[in-house]
């Protein structure tokens, strides 16, 4: 078909991008979902219609039609149970529904009801994990699974509309940083309760091992909240832990930000073997005093990498930290060549991490009389910026200049905005 209204160029969605989609779109529709396995779902008809030719049908009376995003991972799940050779613990694969998808930053959740009994897949780029199948009961919250993905599942009564998970061992010393999750939306270790099950992303990295807390969060008839705490309580490992199923990269050849913030808080990052190396970016910052503020002396160390998922953050100093957001071809495009993903104003200095298109190989960061140069590896940047001012920089207030591999200038304007954490 002809482009005769000079639209944008059509790019086919990436699957895990659809998947995000589709399950916003869940979300909003579902306005008061139902929390049942084991009842019929009765939800108002919608059809909504996504950009590049995406359907996600939600049924009337009875079944509800998923995105094809789950049907699609259930095959990778019954080939990690049929690796294992534990095809007499599942039902039968042609027995398997989806009942509910989670795409999360680094991998996608997959609820599965068969024969009575429900259980969860987590698949992310690298590796399959399975909770053994059960039926949930009506009384108590239970943690079915914990993963090396950072993700704790589990199932919920029908009085539970949330649940609060969380471990000690996340926490980093730094009343202000943890080891826990940080990214693009809200993540306060809340997790809905949707269809009785609870999908909470706690972190980035290997998890298993520790003790949580589960607050559950309910309403009565008459709207009124409450919340009730558990005693600390160990969750199963995944009963199959397919782990990678190709060969492990030494682990001498890992870089050490994604050997996790290791002591009590346990191990690697999400598909460690699949991470490109980007920019870096190392800083001094001195002591400072802003009004009543004061900031002591410390170490910024940050490393940025890129894999087909995503783009991820790996702080070293001050405090160990692996953020995950969207990819630079999710991030940038012809009209927007670039974009920043965080940044961090440590007065009298502004650190920055960014993502361009491909065509670009080098910056300019420009605010006052500063210049700062700076390369691009692997489509992503990172900068600090020095003011002599006495106020902290904005990003709207510095200006980029972006040049290709032969010098030349392919952009120049106002570097972005950074999304709000």
């Amino acid at each position: 078909m002809s482009n005769d209204f000079d639209l944008p160029e059509n790019r086919p969605l990436p699957p895990h991008v659809r998947d995000r989609m589709l399950s916003s779109v869940r979300r909003e529709i579902h306005e008061a979902p139902t929390r049942s396995m084991r009842a019929p779902l009765s939800i108002a008809a919608a059809v909504a219609v996504l950009a590049g030719g995406a359907f996600l049908a939600i049924g009337g009376e009875g079944e509800r039609l998923v995105s094809a995003a789950g049907d699609r991972e259930l095959d990778r799940c019954w080939a990690a149970v049929e690796y294992a050779k534990e095809t007499a613990k599942y039902p039968d694969r042609n027995m398997w529904q989806v009942v509910d998808h989670r795409p999360l930053h680094l991998t996608q959740v997959t609820v599965i009801r068969a024969d009575e009994q429900t259980f969860f897949c987590e698949t992310s780029i690298k590796s399959v994990a399975l909770s053994a199948p059960m039926t949930p009961g009506d009384q108590q919250v239970i943690g079915a699974m914990v993963t090396r993905s950072g993700t704790v599942v589990g199932y919920a009564p029908e009085s539970v509309t949330a649940v609060t998970v969380w471990s000690e061992q996340l926490e980093s010393g730094d009343p202000l940083r943890t080891h826990g999750v940080q990214g693009y939306g809200q993540h306060d270790h809340m997790a809905e309760v949707r269809n009785g099950v609870f999908v909470a992303e706690l972190a980035h990295h290997d998890i298993r091992g520790m003790e949580f807390t589960i607050t559950a969060h309910s309403r009565d008839e008459a709207g009124t909240e409450s919340k009730a705490a558990g005693p600390p309580i160990s969750i199963p490992d995944p009963f199959l832990d397919m782990g990678y199923f190709e060969p492990e990269v030494d682990p001498e050849e890992y870089d050490s930000c994604l050997e996790g913030p290791r002591g009590g808080a346990h191990g690697m990052v999400v598909d460690a073997a699949t991470w490109r190396a980007g920019a870096t970016l190392e800083h001094h910052v001195e002591a400072s005093t802003e009004g009543t503020k004061s900031t002591d002396a410390h170490d910024v160390e940050w490393r940025v990498f890129v894999n087909d998922r995503a783009t991820a953050v790996c702080r070293m100093s001050p405090v160990w930290h692996f953020s995950a957001y969207p990819t630079p071809d999710e991030l940038t495009s012809a009209e927007q060549p670039i974009a920043t993903v965080t940044g961090e104003n440590h007065f009298p200095a502004f650190s920055v991490v960014g993502v361009t298109t491909a065509d670009i190989a080098s910056l300019e960061l420009r605010h006052g009389n500063t210049t700062e140069t700076v390369a691009v590896r692997e489509r992503t940047f990172a900068a600090t910026l020095d003011t002599t001012g006495d106020a902290p920089i904005n990003a709207s207030g510095v200006t980029v200049v972006a040049y290709d591999a032969g010098g030349n200038v392919v952009h120049e304007g106002r570097l972005p905005d950074i999304p709000k954490q």
